[in-house]
């Protein structure tokens, strides 16, 4: 779960997002943009290891600000994980699972206060070759803006997410069903010098239910630090629980998680370096510390790669 922001200076309006550069150093306010700049470019997708949807990469966004009006945000991770066991399972894991996981996320903000977001999810396992895991579409609205002046940022979102069948008989894919969905919340606070952040918090919640099984929760709380506008430094806790009836998996006959009683807590760092015109690169890990009906003493290892550009 990770995050940075722009590379550029911004003025003391503007919001720094993780993983993005930004070419507009101005807030967008009124749908008015301060400066423009149209430019093409190419990126490369980074690779290393980890992620799922309780992992440091976070998937969809969670943090309370948006980008730059008309400003798309494009991101690779690639993802790596190992545990060896699930807790409180009728029948265990014959070996160890080594599990990888790649993931393309698409950001648009067409409105300030508003933004859209696409995610594809690949998934290779040792109960499943190299496939489609999920895909994602994530609406939100911005309610409060601590940078415009307000005394903190709100956010509020709606995500719904697709899993393929297969996927779901593996006891890796963290889904509840095929369709899940979920109402999200998000507040924090940027503490800034020189127009540019240098420490932020914020707290994030979701609610879900999916088509087949019982509502769960997530919960998150991320602290990042901002060096010289180039070094993020982050450190967060990550929940999720489940309110099946179910207290006892077995990972050979399994449908997803949505009729388990489950909970997990992970706690993880990360380290960011944004390349200016280049892009933000970071690497995550997290350590699951606690876990009931799901996979235990997991090891958690992300490397993330994002780059923003402007439609106008």
């Amino acid at each position: 779960m990770i995050l940075s922001q722009f590379a550029s200076r911004v003025s003391d309006k503007s919001p720094a997002p993780e993983h993005m550069l930004k070419w507009s150093r101005a807030r967008v306010r009124g749908g008015k943009m301060t400066r423009k700049g149209v430019f093409s470019m190419c990126w490369s997708f980074a690779t290393g290891s980890l992620l799922i949807l309780s992992s440091p990469a976070f998937a969809l966004h969670t943090k309370p600000w948006l980008g730059n009006l008309y400003e798309f945000e494009i991101r690779g991770d690639y993802t790596y994980s190992h545990y060896s066991k699930v807790q409180n399972a009728r029948r265990q894991l014959k070996k160890p699972s080594n599990d990888q996981d790649l993931l393309f996320d698409f950001l648009f903000t067409p409105f300030t206060v508003f933004d859209v977001e696409g995610e594809v999810e690949f998934a290779h396992t040792p109960r499943q070759n190299w496939g489609l895991r999920s895909t994602a579409l994530q609406v939100r609205y911005q309610w409060l803006d601590d940078i415009a002046g307000d005394l903190c940022s709100f956010v509020t979102g709606l995500s719904v997410r697709g899993v393929s069948r297969h996927s779901l008989k593996d006891v890796s894919c963290p889904y509840a069903s095929d369709v899940n969905g979920e109402l999200t919340l998000s507040a924090g606070k940027e503490w800034s010098e020189k127009g540019d952040w240098t420490m932020r918090m914020y707290g994030f919640a979701a609610v879900g239910i999916a088509n087949h099984g019982s509502p769960w929760t997530r919960e998150l709380f991320v602290w990042q630090s901002n060096w010289e506008d180039t070094h993020r430094l982050t450190a967060f806790v990550n929940g999720d629980f489940g309110f099946g009836h179910k207290q006892k998996v077995d990972v050979r006959r399994f449908d997803g998680w949505g009729k388990f009683s489950h909970q997990s807590i992970d706690l993880g760092v990360g380290y960011g370096y944004d390349f200016k015109t280049y892009g933000l690169l970071s690497f995550y890990y997290a350590f699951r510390v606690f876990a009931h009906n799901f996979p235990e003493y997991v090891n958690f290892f992300t490397l993330s790669y994002s780059i923003p550009f402007s439609a106008i």
